[in-house]
């Protein structure tokens, strides 16, 4: 008995790869197409071998057989070739609508010569109906089921034929109804094993996705021609704090700072008209903090990217009405990923996001890079700024020029005035590429710092580089110095982007720690301080008496 079991599991399973393989190729990797045309071609075959088995049967074991039951096995053999046709052509649709109104125009036929309206097949006329429901259009149900109607009102109006095939049992309508009610069972059974197969692989589709977004910072979303948002993937709330859902369908751009959203609007418009892919970086505001409410809103930097959506209509001219929205976290929220300073090794290339929005948001600057390798660079004999052409004829260390107190790491009187126009001098040629202002006239009755001149001025060559890199095209970048009793603070700030954005220190901490290095031998240090409304500025500390142990470099100060 185990054997035979074994046997039977070994042949069906060999006969379902048979199956699988009579799958058209268009449908064979389709979770929800496969188990449909898998269901008719089995369903076909079965009724094939059937029909062979039960007339020869019949034939030895009862007589010929009545003529209706020769139209049924007649009925039967023909869902060979239909199988077949699925097999080479893979047209679920149009296969199911052909034996639909075959099996109609059976049951018709055997409700003519059998009495009509007065039939025991007349039930059997609603399975043809029931059959589209394994389609995949509407279009088949609706033609079937008016076939049916037009059959049966043909039946109601039509004379019927003088040659009536009586039924020889009484309990034929009987077996004919339950016959009706298990083939549609039977077909319910096959419609809801195809509607479990098909939710199964749907989920298994979504817990894929699902695994995707949870390693993925990004969220993709569809944004309709009307503004409504879809999120297609990707953690929202991780990435702006709670879901936006009682903010309606458009939930992004409420969220938006109010400088942004001509920024948004107008790459919106680019993108959805001119076919162009956008990316650039607005502010979002973060949490369920609502504008009115007591407090300031919290913002934070998202990169956002516009771009078409290509799987439309098959290229069709709709495909414009929807495109792909793309939030991303700045390179800030995932510092996490970057190579800290101190791993960073002569001739490493520290690879950072790319933001499009005319500053190189996020961006590691070419030149910082450069600049905090450059005495290893020197050192092996490499060109220090091959990799930027604007800065390739910079040097990476100022020229002494001068008479300059303090060399050799000792503190003299340093006037910072000089140190700025020096630096000014240098940059001009590389600020003025960029379409950068410089406004360095921090004042020319500034008292005397007591630190190294040499890495004085070195430090500041540093920030102003990594600025004028970063900024934007059509930036102003301004030194401002205030003198107090602890020393001397020359704060360098950037205004007037062109993206309206404030400017960032992020990206910039290997600049802010060579910087300090050498502001700590000079005796000095530097922050970062954050200013309403102009972003980060740069605070250069210099003592005015004896030289002061450095701070941390990246602590912020409101």
């Amino acid at each position: 008995m185990r054997n035979l079991l074994k046997f039977m599991q070994d042949f069906v399973g060999l006969w379902m790869v048979r199956v699988d393989g009579m799958i058209h190729p268009s449908a064979a990797g389709d979770p929800i197409l496969a188990p449909l045309h898998r269901s008719f071609l089995i369903s076909s075959i079965l009724s094939g071998v059937a029909a062979l088995i039960v007339l020869p049967l019949h034939l030895a074991l009862a007589g010929p057989p009545h003529a209706a039951v020769l139209l049924v096995l007649t009925w039967m053999m023909s869902q060979w070739p239909l199988a077949l046709f699925l097999s080479r052509s893979g047209a679920l649709n149009r296969t199911i609508c052909l034996s639909s109104c075959l099996f109609a125009c059976l049951v018709a036929t055997i409700c003519l010569l059998t009495g009509g309206l007065r039939s025991f097949a007349l039930p059997w006329l609603l399975v043809p109906v029931m059959e589209t429901a394994f389609a995949t259009n509407r279009k088949t149900p609706l033609l079937v089921a008016v076939l049916c109607t037009g059959l049966a009102g043909g039946l109601a109006l039509l004379p019927l034929p003088e040659m009536q095939i009586a039924a020889s049992d009484r309990d034929i309508p009987l077996y004919t109804a339950l016959g009706a009610l298990i083939y549609a069972g039977v077909l319910s059974l096959r419609l809801t094993l195809d509607r479990l197969l098909a939710r199964r692989a749907v989920g298994r589709t979504q817990s894929r996705l699902d695994m995707i977004a949870q390693g993925s910072s990004d969220v993709v979303c569809d944004l309709a021609q009307d503004g409504a948002i879809r999120v297609l993937g990707g953690s929202v709330a991780g990435l702006i704090g709670a879901f936006p859902v009682d903010e309606g369908e458009d939930w992004l751009f409420p969220r938006l700072h109010v400088a942004d959203r001509p920024l948004y609007l107008t790459h919106l418009s680019e993108a959805r008209h001119n076919g162009e892919a956008k990316r650039f970086t607005v502010r979002v505001r973060v949490g369920a903090s609502r504008p009115g409410e007591t407090g300031l809103p919290e913002y934070r930097h998202l990169i956002l990217k516009l771009q078409q959506s290509q799987l439309e209509s098959g290229g069709a001219p709709d495909q414009q009405s929807r495109l792909i929205l793309t939030l991303s976290a700045t390179a800030a929220r995932t510092s996490e990923n970057t190579v800290a300073p101190s791993q960073v090794k002569p001739g490493q290339e520290v690879s950072q996001p790319d933001v499009d929005d005319g500053s190189k948001f996020g961006e590691q600057p070419v030149l910082s890079g450069c600049l905090i390798r450059s005495d290893d660079l020197a050192a092996t004999g490499e060109a220090a700024f091959s990799a930027d052409r604007d800065f390739a004829h910079m040097p990476a260390r100022l020229p002494e020029t001068g008479a300059a107190p303090g060399k050799g790491g000792v503190a003299g009187s340093v006037d910072i005035s000089a140190c700025l126009e020096q630096c000014r001098d240098l940059l001009s040629p590389v600020a003025s590429r960029r379409s950068v202002m410089l406004d360095l006239a921090a004042g020319s009755d500034l008292p005397m710092v007591a630190v190294n001149a040499k890495s004085v001025r070195q430090a500041l060559y540093f920030l102003l580089a990594d600025m004028i890199e970063t900024c934007g095209e059509g930036a102003l970048i301004t030194v401002s110095a205030k003198c107090e009793s602890a020393g001397l603070d020359c704060v360098l700030s950037v205004r007037n982007r062109p993206s309206g954005l404030p400017w960032c220190a992020d990206g910039s901490e290997l600049v802010f720690d060579s910087a300090l290095s050498l502001l700590e031998s000079a005796g000095g240090h530097l922050s970062v301080r954050a200013v309403a409304g102009q972003g980060d500025c740069v605070v250069v500390h210099l003592p005015l008496g004896a030289p002061s142990k450095a701070a941390n470099p990246m602590a912020r100060t409101a």
